[in-house]
């Protein structure tokens, strides 16, 4: 039900959103997720294992959905009325730019990527590991000299801190990068082959925000005053989205170990034939069975064949996107645009493009390359600081390639729907992220 306007007035002058990083709800429920992920689960029984996903599941909404809906209101508040105040001024063009640049952790796990990746470079043994191995035997050969094994305990301390990320998307189907380092070592490969270009420059924000005090109008100290106030909650709009989505992503291992156990336990009375089928299973298909252990015969065939027609099914929709990226407005593009989409982050850049699929391709990214994805979530963000322009097939301005790539300055055209399919690894290409075009200049490829 949609809060009413004076429910939503109510919410901005309760909560303030600069604080909304301490409230007590939050606290609690990271504390809950904590002590969930410690527990022992082999030492659980069958509702144990199901109360612990229920559990995990309903911290969802006070980590992400309630944090949003309290403090939401006077961000929103905000962001209208500078989108107002700028259109007024004639400055709505900057409006965009003026919300970039605020820190989440997204940015901070990148950071912390890029420093595990300067210690590659500059440690010759580690060097010499990554540029040998494939991704999935890093860790084995880490794990046999003593800078290894140090580089290894520096990359457990990162994985606590960041390894709840998804790999593909939100969802307990896949790994998330602490169940699945090999993932975090193949980003590393890619990330240490070559220095990332420091950026000098200031801030896109910080060069739109001077530009708008310049304003004659704002030269005055209490409309000044007021704007910078205005601009500092609007700002907080991309941080609380981003750091809310990173916190409620936390119960992803806690879900996938707990429903992984689950399946272990049925692939060991021979229900399945793998502990990953669980997740072909339904909620109210595992309820009965911790009172009918092991589960008889009859029962043990009907969930095999739910599981056999499921997994069937979901291959078949492999692949498929979920919405039709074609139902959003393209931008209007010049006759020779190769490919059209929509404008997600301005500017214009031009480079090979690299078409990169999923996270086992990481590493093929190269300095000054354009990306060329399907998709991207947080997990893909440590590439948008080698890229020199962004190009995926799906999302929106409001998508969250358009967003990161906003924060890192990129050019990017989203919403493409074919370029994955259109464009080759190599050719040349440019990227107009203010129209929203995608153009050939040369066929030749880079390798």
């Amino acid at each position: 039900m949609t809060a009413s306007p004076a429910r939503l007035l109510g919410l901005s002058l309760r909560y303030n959103p600069r604080h909304w990083q301490a409230d007590p709800l939050r606290a609690h429920a990271l504390e809950r997720a904590r002590a969930l992920e410690a527990s022992d689960l082999r030492r659980l029984d069958w509702q144990g294992l199901l109360g612990m996903v229920d559990e995990a599941l309903a911290l969802a909404l006070p980590l992400a959905g309630t944090i949003r809906r309290l403090y939401y209101p006077r961000v929103l508040l905000a962001v209208g009325a500078l989108r107002l105040l700028l259109g007024l001024l004639g400055q709505g063009k900057r409006f965009g730019l003026l919300l970039s640049g605020a820190g989440s952790s997204t940015l901070a796990a990148n950071r912390a990527l890029e420093t595990l990746a300067d210690r590659v470079r500059s440690e010759p043994a580690l060097a010499a590991d990554f540029a040998r191995y494939e991704a999935g035997k890093l860790e084995a050969a880490l794990a046999a000299h003593e800078a290894g094994r140090s580089f290894l305990a520096e990359l457990d301390s990162f994985l606590s801190l960041y390894g709840h990320r998804e790999v593909v998307l939100s969802t307990a189907l896949q790994p998330t990068w602490k169940d699945a380092p090999e993932a975090v070592l193949g980003l590393l490969k890619g990330l240490a082959t070559e220095k990332t270009r420091p950026r000098t420059d200031r801030p896109a924000w910080q060069e739109a925000q001077d530009e708008l005090l310049a304003q004659p109008l704002l030269r005055f100290p209490p409309l000044r005053s007021a704007l910078l106030r205005l601009l500092g909650t609007a700002r907080l709009l991309w941080q609380i989205r981003e750091d809310t989505h990173f916190d409620a992503t936390r119960i992803l291992p806690i879900l996938r170990r707990a429903l992984l156990e689950l399946g272990r336990r049925l692939a060991g009375a021979g229900v399945l034939e793998a502990p990953e089928d669980v997740f072909h299973l339904k909620r109210s298909e595992l309820e009965p069975l911790g009172a009918d252990w092991p589960p008889s015969p009859p029962r043990a065939e009907e969930l095999r064949t739910a599981v056999g027609w499921r997994k069937g099914r979901r291959a078949s929709l492999e692949g498929q996107p979920l919405v039709d990226p074609r139902l959003f407005h393209a931008s209007q593009g010049s006759g020779d645009a190769l490919l059209q989409g929509t404008a997600g982050s301005p500017g214009m850049a031009e480079g090979p493009a690299r078409i990169i699929r999923d996270v086992s391709q990481f590493e093929r990214l190269r300095q000054g390359e354009v990306l060329v994805a399907p998709y991207t979530n947080p997990s893909w963000t440590p590439l948008f600081q080698r890229a020199a322009a962004l190009v995926v097939d799906s999302g929106a301005a409001g998508s969250h390639p358009a967003i990161v790539a906003r924060e890192y300055g990129l050019p990017a055209v989203v919403g493409t729907v074919t370029a994955t399919q259109v464009l080759q690894d190599g050719e040349w290409v440019q990227v107009d992220g203010d129209r929203g075009t995608v153009r050939r200049l040369r066929r030749e490829q880079t390798p």
